[in-house]
């Protein structure tokens, strides 16, 4: 091949003179000359000059233009099984990018696939063309391609055209009633109550609460909570809301109820989107193996890698440990490659940017009033994976005469653990301060430890602070326990924490975990708080624990200690036997609960007992409980006994929902829900394969609690179809909206089937074999004992069978009245007219 390429700029060459010898015998000798010296320039340029790299190929038929040829592709010894366009120019070979990136040939990224790549240019690469095979053989390092990615555990892309919200109403409740007897003889209702209009355009959601106790109501029948409306831009990843809400910002910063409006991101309502930073792995596999992934000596995938280095992507969010990925070829060797890795879910991935913004005024008395907002205040937030290692923070907040300024870093430290650091600056009506806080969480050889401090310094506010401060219904000289602690903590000079967990190396089934706590109060007159605490617990025998905990106040010098048996008792029940000290009073319980499952996730009976016994009579306790849940709503009951007053309580939870024209009743409404319509009186219903219940007796189903912007899967369970009912098809994949829902109608209807027992004229049964033909045109084929079944019959039927040799029989029948599904007819006499 090669000294075919080489001929053809010489015969280009040799064709220009010939042209440019017949020219001097017509032209004057001098413009011969220049004649002859263009042609030979010309036919050397066009052979010399294949083009621009990554431009097309010009038409090889032209003179002077590079050979096309068909190969085969062999990289690294192993066949691809490609056949590839190659232009050949003398010993300069081109291949287009497409097929470079399919061999995973690392080439610019912004070559368009069409375009061709001279394989001198490639870094790395070797090439030989055979000619008497056809083949071309391409040699390159790791280096020089791109890894294979391996998807450990892959998300469906939302394909946000998916997605059809309803419009319509929905309320939840949870309604509570209780009646005392003895010296507390009273009886009371309490309950809350959240209503959702729901469109395309959002959904507005009111929350709020009753109680009619006169002890415990302070007065206040029924409190609103929260009126807000809010709308998901699933394709935008952002979602504005405008009324009550919670603003959003870094874990080091404080969140604050306002009443206003917000926009932030809304990659939290998106389950198809990581972002955090997961770790990767990888190796290199000279020829097609398989590959298994280990963490924490558990193997969570096996599957195969081609030839050339790979990465495993995708990897579960665990917080961390040792992971051990093995290779194998079809010769059974192998290559382990062991590492560790840490995962921080406050680590963001490269190039994710998470953000919030809020303005409004802040809320007081929230529980407590319905109407009570402060001042006007601004909040904003940003944080972005600078790299997979490194993400930065930022957030602002202010109000009148204060204003808190602070930012933060996210730092992985190798692969066992991570620092997060953030600082703030804040002034409040003249009065200056700051924050700084370290905190670093690690984990390596199955030893986790964390350790962190917090210093303020000066007056240093947020609004947090600014809130308690000028709330006027708050009374910071109270010596009430949690008062003090709230004020404590958000007027603290320092917070230290510090703790490390552990299994015990000669008995790795045994868990222990210490910690230690210190808030340092920035007003004299509050006391802090120093707490040590201890947990361990160990598991036994056929699902038995034991578990210990217990914590120290070094301050106030109390302590608390809990020790408590749980195991399984069989048929879904578990036991527990505990015992607690504190300040010096000890208390035993026991304990039993269990649960059983009707036909699915809605149905079924919880029940649990208790009994409690102290040193003194008045902490002796008795409490029994029962629980039902249906489709409709959840029930439950408890009686409950203590120091010789009895008190019996009930409890409903459920919601009403008002779509498409019709209201029902339904369990407890979450973020996004499916209406099943049209499967059929009693149809079984699965969700993502798992059986929930069974349709009503119209047919319609109830899904309540499904995630929004996740493909959900529904189906008709083919273990529990109705007789005589035909769908189109028993599956569907939905999309929902957040705060909506969707309506799936498999379009289920009614057959008119019927069970037709044929007999002759002297009553024997007709032979199987024979096609029973209707007048309405249906047909049917006759089965053992002269039976067949018909679909789609009518009230009055006529029909003949046609006998062969025998002739043909005519015969004629009525579908009786009443519910029979399916039912049994004749013996119907198929006689052959005379």
């Amino acid at each position: 091949m090669h000294k075919k390429q080489a001929l053809l700029p010489g015969k280009l060459l040799a064709s220009c003179l010939v042209c440019a010898g017949l020219c001097v015998m017509i032209l004057p000798a001098a413009n011969a000359a220049v004649a002859v010296a263009a042609a030979a320039a010309a036919a050397a340029a066009a052979a010399a000059d294949p083009g621009p790299i990554g431009q097309p190929p010009r038409d090889s038929s032209s003179p002077g233009q590079p050979q096309r040829a068909g190969l085969g592709v062999l990289l690294n010894g192993e066949d691809t099984r490609m056949i590839t366009v190659a232009d050949i120019d003398g010993t300069t070979l081109r291949m287009a990018a497409a097929d470079l990136r399919e061999l995973r040939i690392a080439v610019d990224p912004a070559l368009p696939a069409d375009a061709t790549v001279d394989l001198a240019t490639v870094p790395g690469l070797k090439y030989e063309v055979d000619e008497v095979a056809q083949l071309l053989r391409l040699t390159i390092t790791d280096a020089g391609r791109t890894a294979f990615e391996v998807p450990i555990a892959s998300r469906v892309p939302l394909d946000p055209t998916r997605i059809t919200p309803a419009t319509g109403f929905l309320a939840n409740y949870d309604i509570y009633t209780a009646s005392a007897g003895g010296r507390d003889n009273r009886a009371y209702t309490s309950g809350s109550l959240a209503t959702r209009f729901m469109s395309p355009y959002g959904a507005v959601e009111n929350t709020g609460f009753f109680n009619t106790d006169p002890i415990t109501a302070d007065g206040n029948r029924f409190v609103r909570l929260d009126s807000t409306w809010r709308y998901v831009d699933a394709a935008a990843i952002r979602s504005y809301a405008v009324g009550d809400l919670v603003t959003g910002g870094p874990g080091w910063a404080g969140t604050y109820r306002l009443g206003g409006v917000q926009v932030q991101s809304a990659f939290q309502r998106r389950p198809d989107i990581v972002t955090t930073a997961l770790p990767q792995f990888g190796g290199s596999a000279a020829v097609p193996s398989s590959v298994e992934l280990y963490i924490n000596n558990t193997r969570l995938y096996s599957g195969q890698v081609p030839s050339g280095p790979f990465t495993l992507n995708s990897l579960p969010t665990m917080s961390g440990g040792d992971v051990r990925i093995v290779t194998r070829d079809a010769l059974g060797r192998e290559t382990t490659i062991t590492s560790a890795y840490y995962y921080s879910p406050d680590l963001l991935r490269e190039g994710i940017l998470q953000y919030s913004a809020e303005a409004g005024w802040l809320r007081y008395g929230y529980g407590q009033r319905s109407f009570d907002y402060g001042d006007l205040a601004a909040t904003g937030s940003a944080r972005w994976g600078w790299t997979d290692d490194t993400s930065l923070e930022g957030h602002a907040e202010s109000t009148r005469g204060f204003v808190n300024l602070g930012a933060g870093v996210v730092q992985r430290v190798g692969s066992v653990g991570a620092l997060n650091l953030s600082a703030s600056q804040s002034n409040f009506e003249g009065a200056s301060g700051s924050r700084v806080a370290v905190q670093g969480n690690f984990l390596t050889h199955g030893i986790s430890a964390y350790a962190g401090t917090e210093r303020r310094n000066g007056s240093y506010f947020d609004l947090g602070r600014v809130s308690l401060v000028r709330n006027p219904d708050v009374d910071l000289s109270s010596p009430d326990i949690y008062t003090q602690l709230l004020t404590s903590t958000l007027s603290a000079r320092a917070i230290d924490r510090a703790g490390i967990g552990f299994q015990l190396p000669f008995d790795p089934k045994t868990n222990v975990s210490l910690g230690y706590s210190n808030i340092t109060p920035g007003n004299a007159g509050i006391q802090g708080y120093r707490l040590v605490n201890l947990s361990a617990s160990r598991s036994l025998w056929r699902g038995a624990s034991l578990i210990f905990s217990g914590y120290r106040d070094l301050d106030r010098r109390t302590s608390t200690m809990y020790v408590g048996l749980s195991m399984n008792l069989g048929n879904n029940a578990n036991g527990m036997a505990s015992m607690q000290r504190s300040n010096g009073q000890t208390t035993r319980d026991l304990q039993a609960s269990g649960f059983s499952n009707g036909g699915g996730r809605q149905e079924g009976m919880g029940w649990s007992v208790l009994a409690r016994e102290g040193e003194t009579s008045a902490s002796a306790y008795r409490q029994a409980n029962v629980n039902f849940r249906t489709a409709p709503v959840w029930l439950s009951a408890s009686a409950q006994q203590q120091n010789g007053q009895g008190r019996v309580t009930g409890q409903a939870s459920g919601s009403l929902l008002l779509l498409d024209g019709d209201v029902r009743a339904a369990n407890r409404i979450g973020d996004a829900f499916v209406l099943v319509k049209n499967a059929g009186p009693e149809a079984g219903i699965r969700q993502d394969s798992v059986v929930i219940g069974t349709a009503r007796a119209d047919g319609t189903a109830f899904l309540p609690d499904v995630q929004a912007f996740r493909p959900t899967k529904v189906a008709l369970d083919p273990t529990h179809t109705p007789i005589g009912w035909q769908v189109p098809e028993t599956e569907k994949t939905v999309v929902a909206g957040y705060q909506n829902g969707v309506v799936v109608d498999f379009a289920a209807r009614r057959v008119r089937s019927a069970v037709l027992k044929l007999v002759d004229a002297t009553g024997k049964p007709i032979p199987a074999g024979h096609v029973v033909r209707l007048a309405s045109g249906r047909q049917g084929m006759v089965g053992y004992e002269g039976e067949a079944y018909l679909e789609n019959v009518d009230e009055r039927n006529t029909g003949r069978i046609d006998r062969g040799i025998d002739g043909v029989c005519s015969f004629d029948f009525d579908f009786p009245g009443g519910d029979a599904v399916q039912p049994v007819i004749g013996p119907v006499k198929c006689e052959v007219p005379r």
